[in-house]
């Protein structure tokens, strides 16, 4: 009886811990996305010209990246 109590509690734990690792790599991969958002680490001050070169790629690009007018001032 206790053998197969024992059994169960450890089938449960493993199952647990297996539903739970796709959690963290989720939360992982959010977070590496929130990084790659980051203006200043995508575009530079070379990136400008390009950029505003059309008003509604600059518009759009403003939307996206709130930051961006610090890195490319008017």
């Amino acid at each position: 009886m206790h053998k197969r109590l024992l059994a169960l509690v450890v089938a449960v734990m493993l199952i647990s811990t297996t539903m739970a690792v796709p959690v963290f790599a989720q939360e992982a991969e959010e977070e590496q996305q929130q990084a790659a958002m980051d203006v200043s680490t995508v575009f530079t001050a070379e990136f400008c010209p390009v950029l505003k070169q059309d008003a509604g790629v600059w518009a759009l690009m403003l939307q996206m990246f709130p930051t961006l007018a610090e890195t490319c001032p008017e």
